[in-house]
């Protein structure tokens, strides 16, 4: 076995053992530059195990974040149970860089039957992402404990479509203008040169790059897959 299978398979045994959110999205993220790394290598056998690794990992997220589905958060005339530092659901994926949409899917995953996701995973021509194997399977995007009458269901799904189109439409025009405005900029050494003859601007960009540079690496893996 070559090194490159070594590790993944290790990587495979690590997210196994790993309890918390942040840990194991964490390893996703570094599997997931292998995945490009690999592909750039022109190495598919490597790249298609790393593949594999992502998406049990997405998997753990998925199951750990099903488990916070009620974690309880302040709310209007109501005090937090679980004192002021507990994070809602929404903040604890925030936290971690797991947006609600990522969230929702990897759950869909989780609810995969071990037996069905391990045999889907095992046929070399089957998906190779945690959206192509929910659709191959058929994981229904609701998990209701109980059936709803037809006009409550009606309802709660006027409301959860438009709260996730306001929630899209939000995320949509944030991106948009943020590379817009970026890619509208001069080149960057000159951009450079003027930021750095004020030194609130210098504080600021050293506060925000590090993280800018993160979010976009991430963006573009993820985007590239």
């Amino acid at each position: 076995m070559s090194m490159e299978l070594t590790k993944i398979d290790a990587m495979c045994m690590e997210i196994d053992a790993l309890h918390t959110i942040p840990e194991v999205k964490l390893l996703r993220d570094k599997v997931l530059a292998l995945v490009k790394l690999f592909k750039q290598q022109n190495n598919e056998e490597a790249a298609a195990r790393a593949a594999e690794a992502r998406i049990r990992a997405e998997r753990k997220i998925g199951e750990l974040t099903n488990k916070m589905a009620n974690v309880p958060g302040p709310g209007r005339g109501k005090k937090n149970p679980a004192g002021p530092d507990s994070f809602t659901k929404y903040k604890s994926l925030e936290a971690s860089g797991i947006s609600t949409q990522e969230a929702s899917e990897w759950e869909r995953l989780a609810d995969i039957p071990q037996a069905e996701f391990e045999a889907t995973l095992a046929d070399p021509k089957g998906p190779r992402s945690a959206k192509g194997i929910v659709k191959k399977v058929g994981v229904s995007q609701n998990k209701p404990t109980s059936t709803p009458s037809p006009k409550a269901s009606t309802k709660l799904s006027k409301v959860t479509g438009t709260l996730r189109r306001l929630e899209d439409g939000k995320m949509w025009t944030s991106l948009k203008e943020a590379l817009v405005n970026l890619t509208s900029l001069p080149a960057a050494p000159e951009v450079v040169g003027l930021m750095r003859r004020h030194h609130k601007r210098i504080e600021t960009v050293d506060a925000r790059l590090g993280k800018a540079e993160k979010w976009l690496k991430e963006f573009s893996d993820a985007w590239n897959v």
